[in-house]
């Protein structure tokens, strides 16, 4: 069997970008709130904050139709350069991430069931001959259903489905399903 998509949009992926959007708007870090940066990151971008993901869980919890109640774990780390008022600046910027996820219950999403705040844990970044960088991680956990029902951020749902039966090595035979006009 295989399924046609048509420019679906993962549930993290708008959970990620809902975050972006909200920290650019209330993180004084200037517009540098970057989401799922693989590549390395510049000093000339320091002070930023970076928005990604660790990890995953799900269960179905017995749901008919089938629905998942997935767990993601959302880091928000924020970096600045090393220097004696870095706690401070980082703590007043952790601050504005409490409040920012405080008055923005569900990050705004129907599918979003609820947001937990789960640790913060400061650090300093040592690189020889390279400016030290002093950050913060602070971790939140989403939980969110994962059903088509609910994905209405998403540009296109679901069109069609392409079902291939091949019993015992036999001819194959297709059906095509199209959802909507």
């Amino acid at each position: 069997m295989s399924i046609k998509q048509n420019n679906l949009i993962h549930f993290r992926d708008i959970i990620r970008k809902r975050l972006v959007s909200l920290l650019k708007d209330n993180l004084d870090v200037g517009n540098k709130v970057f989401e799922s940066r693989p590549n390395s990151l510049w000093l000339s971008e320091v002070p930023c904050a970076l928005i990604y993901f660790t990890g995953e869980t799900g269960n179905d919890k017995d749901s008919r139709p089938r629905r998942y109640w997935n767990m993601v774990d959302i880091n928000i780390h924020i970096l600045c350069y090393f220097n004696p008022k870095a706690d401070s600046w980082l703590d007043a910027r952790a601050l504005e991430v409490q409040y920012t996820m405080e008055n923005n219950s569900y990050l705004n999403l129907d599918f979003v069931q609820d947001v937990k705040y789960l640790r913060t844990t400061p650090s300093t970044v040592s690189d020889e001959g390279q400016q030290d960088i002093s950050t913060i991680q602070i971790v939140y956990q989403v939980e969110y259903l994962d059903s088509l029902e609910y994905a209405t951020e998403q540009p296109q749902k679901l069109s069609e489905i392409f079902i291939q039966y091949n019993k015992e090595k036999q001819k194959i035979a297709e059906d095509l399903i199209r959802f909507g006009g």
